[in-house]
């Protein structure tokens, strides 16, 4: 199936930025489609699943921001709660001096220019234009799309300049992340390598039993790695170690729970996998520097509980 900018924008003028941003669950089993004249730019906001894009499988999870470059064909498969923000655009979105621009940023050419794969020389296939964000980079990134988003539907004379505005900046941010390779954020550009796919299984494993007992070595030996080097390889990918992860995620089921339901703490605590009452409200004060019960106030003023 060959699709292009028009089909996407049709005649309606609402649509001719030309910019397309879409945020929803990603349903397997679409036919393969071809991208004939625009490019995609994939944010995997929440789940995992597996892309198949020009006949290769890429396993994909919560923080992978990757490229689809025009004339790429795609399909998804095994996707289990996967959610993605796709931005299709045309490289026409860019006039002569924003392509400039990108392309004295440094880290631009190999996450939006250059092949897919390329050969590093160690031997070691290496993954270009892939990103993987950990969790806090991710959530300030979704502030960058609602805002692209919330733009590109509005209306008024300044809604195509600001949407090409604030996309160029996404893109230098990005760029400029991919150049960071393993800085402040605990960034890497992602390796689709065996160990790359070995983190990948293991964040689905612990988002998908979060609330059971989660040990570490356990995790390492299910994708045949030994501890030290899962926890090396873990924290170069996500931004923080295992443990780390195992407890924000724990976190973040925890904050859902308090803000959306009347539970009783208790119950909150060992429905996130947390032993007790006194174990959630260590990990709530190190974090947010409140109790689970002053949390909950926040959005529940008279029902702490």
């Amino acid at each position: 199936m060959a699709e292009n900018v028009k089909s996407y924008y049709g005649d309606d003028p609402h649509f001719q930025i030309p910019l397309l941003i879409i945020a929803e669950p990603v349903m397997p089993g679409w036919q393969i489609q071809r991208h004939k004249d625009f490019l995609s730019l994939y944010f995997v906001m929440s789940g995992r699943g597996t892309h198949i894009v020009d006949d290769q499988k890429y396993a994909i999870c919560r923080g992978d921001v990757y490229l689809l470059g025009v004339g790429a064909t795609h399909r998804f498969v095994d996707c289990h709660d996967l959610v993605a923000t796709t931005i299709h655009f045309s490289p026409a979105l860019f006039d002569e001096e924003m392509l400039e621009a990108l392309l004295e940023t440094p880290g631009f050419q190999p996450l939006f220019v250059e092949p897919a794969v390329q050969e590093s020389p160690d031997g070691e296939e290496r993954g270009a234009r892939w990103l993987h964000l950990g969790p806090d980079t991710l959530s300030g990134i979704s502030v960058d799309l609602d805002e692209i988003m919330r733009e590109a539907n509005s209306s008024g004379p300044v809604r195509k300049v600001l949407v090409r505005a604030l996309m160029l900046r996404l893109m230098i941010r990005l760029s400029r992340l991919y150049e960071a390779y393993g800085g402040a954020n605990g960034l890497t550009p992602s390796r689709r390598s065996l160990n790359e796919n070995s983190v990948a299984t293991a964040v689905r494993f612990i988002d998908e039993n979060f609330a059971s007992i989660l040990r570490v070595n356990e995790i390492a030996k299910m994708v045949y790695l030994s501890p030290d080097h899962f926890t090396e390889v873990f924290s170069a990918v996500m931004g923080r170690t295992p443990r780390d992860y195992i407890r924000h995620v724990r976190l973040e089921h925890a904050k859902a729970s308090l803000q959306n339901s009347n539970l009783p703490i208790t119950q909150v605590a060992l429905e996130c996998g947390l032993s007790d009452h006194a174990h959630l409200s260590r990990v709530f004060r190190a974090s947010v520097s409140l109790t689970p019960s002053q949390y909950r106030a926040q959005f529940h003023p008279k029902k702490q509980m």
